[in-house]
Parts: structure tokens; C-alpha cells; sequence
């Protein structure tokens, strides 16, 4: 089953419709009430990567379920931006510079605007995080959660070690992280798309 696809926008076009989708969606698939916060706030989330991105962005919002519970919370970015027109935003900004990115969701967001704007990404938070071949897409670049996670805690298997990776620490305390099953993002060309996974049929 899908829900209809919401047209959201960093004007905040949209957004209201969109999370009433996602609970009319959450309802249809008959989840209790903890359940239904937890896809709300997964939705507010994914909507708050459309809200956050520069205003060239135009995005699609829909979700996806089955009879076992599991739900796809889903968001498809398209702009015509390119690095240049980037640049020049960020010329006449005040501080000269993007305003750093707070928590996973924050840099999943930075992620998607880098690859989008075709700027060198090496050794930022996609790094060795990130492969070629995205399922759906063809080429271009793919972040997941678990990956992340697995070779963060490969590089840092002991807390207690004095290079110890804040990244580690980063993902304990995202919220999202937590519920999430798992978190996709692949870019192409002009096109990301996020797809936030949870099974609900989960206790």
C-alpha cells in the first residue's frame, strides 16, 4: 500500500498536508498510539530534511507499508542548483559559510546537498560511508545507517579508548537513529531520494 505523494517545499508548502498523510497512513495500517508518535516524528523528520535544504529544492513525500508492518517513510529532492549558484549563496551570506550541521539528520541533510551540488565530499561524514551503484539510481552515491554504524564501530570498537569517535556518541543520542531500522539516502544527478525503513510489526 502507498499513500498519496505530497508536494513539500523549504516554504513550508506542503508540510502540513504531508504529516496528515502520515497519520491518515498510520491509522489505515491500524498502528497503536506509541507506534503512530514514532512514525510522526519519522515524518517530521524526513520533512524536516525538505524544510532545511535551500529553497531550490522541490520534494515528494509519501510512505509505503504491508500487512507485516513494515513502513517506508520516503522523500524524493530535485533541484536545479549546482555548486556555483551554492557558492554564491554562501558568498553573501553573513558568516561566509554554511551553519554547521547538528546531529545525523543534519549531516544526512549536508550529504544529500553536497552530492547534489557535485562538491567534493572526501573525508566529509559520507566518506568511507558512502559506495557507488545505488539500488534505483544506476550511479551516482548511496549513504545507509547500518553501514555507518557497522564500520564506525569496527574503526572504534572500545568506548573507552582515548580516540574514541564522537560519531559513535553522536548515534546514541539521535533519536531517529534509534527507531529507525534503517536509513537510505542515494543521489543522482539533479535527483536524492531518502527512504527512512521501521517495522512496526516489531516488540
Amino acid at each position: 500500500m502507498q499513500s498519496d505523494k505530497i508536494t513539500v517545499g523549504s516554504d513550508e508548502t506542503g508540510l502540513s498536508e504531508a504529516l496528515l498523510e502520515a497519520e491518515r497512513f498510520g491509522a489505515f495500517m491500524n498502528l497503536n498510539e506509541r507506534d503512530l508518535r514514532r512514525l510522526r516524528l519519522l515524518s517530521e523528520e524526513t520533512l524536516g530534511m525538505a524544510r532545511a535544504i535551500t529553497a531550490d529544492f522541490v520534494a515528494d513525500f509519501w510512505l509505503e507499508g504491508d500487512k507485516e508492518g513494515n513502513c517506508r517513510v520516503c522523500l524524493t529532492v530535485k533541484t536545479a542548483m549546482d555548486y556555483a549558484k551554492k557558492s554564491e549563496l554562501i558568498e553573501v551570506a553573513t558568516n561566509k559559510s554554511n551553519a554547521a550541521s547538528v546531529g545525523i539528520m543534519g549531516k544526512i541533510r549536508d550529504m544529500m546537498e553536497n552530492c547534489l551540488y557535485a562538491q567534493n565530499y572526501a573525508n566529509s561524514f559520507v566518506g568511507d560511508y558512502c559506495s557507488a551503484s545505488p539500488a534505483g539510481l544506476n550511479s551516482g552515491c548511496l549513504w545507509s545507517l547500518n553501514q555507518y554504524r557497522r564500520k564506525t564501530q569496527e574503526e572504534f570498537p572500545n568506548e573507552d579508548n582515548d580516540d574514541f569517535n564522537p560519531a559513535l556518541d553522536e548515534l546514541e543520542k539521535s533519536i531517529v537513529a534509534h527507531i529507525a531500522d534503517e536509513i537510505t539516502v542515494a543521489v543522482k544527478g539533479n535527483t536524492a531520494q531518502m527512504i527512512i525503513e521501521k517495522n512496526f510489526g516489531k516488540h
